[in-house]
């Protein structure tokens, strides 16, 4: 059985710094394009690796977008959830590299809740209301 990596990843304009766990923080910086953000998640198992992010406006939509079209499975936090945490467990010091592990240890010890796109929310709706036209009156 394949154990679950969790990625923490800080997004910004220019770049995406990530971390996560194993025996020891391995952290790591790629640049916030299509191409780079597509060949990091390539290397990733849908199955087993989990990513959490702050929702930054259009700079999180790349990796929004590149995760959702491999069906993998991660959180979008919003950013002050994701400060109060930084606060709560007496993070001083914050910068790109402690942003993205604290958010990987926030997917580690919370029930964070699993990002479902709003194109995918109509979709349901959509279906059910073709599918089932007499239980909506």
């Amino acid at each position: 059985m394949l154990k679950k990596t969790i990625y923490g990843v800080d997004v910004s304009k220019a770049k995406l710094d990530y971390s996560y766990f194993k025996n020891h923080w391995i952290d790591t910086v790629l640049g916030n394009t299509l191409a780079e953000i597509e060949a990091w998640v390539c290397t990733l198992n849908p199955k087993v690796d989990y990513i959490v992010l702050e929702h930054t406006g259009t700079y999180s939509n790349k990796l929004i977008e590149v995760l959702s079209k491999y069906d993998f499975t991660f959180s979008v936090v919003n950013p002050r959830r994701s400060n109060n945490y930084m606060n709560a467990i007496g993070m001083i010091s914050k910068n790109d590299q402690s942003c993205a592990r604290a958010l990987a240890h926030m997917g580690q010890v919370m029930d964070l809740p699993v990002y479902q796109s709003k194109r995918g929310i109509l979709k349901e709706r959509w279906t059910y209301l073709f599918i089932n036209p007499k239980e909506v009156f």
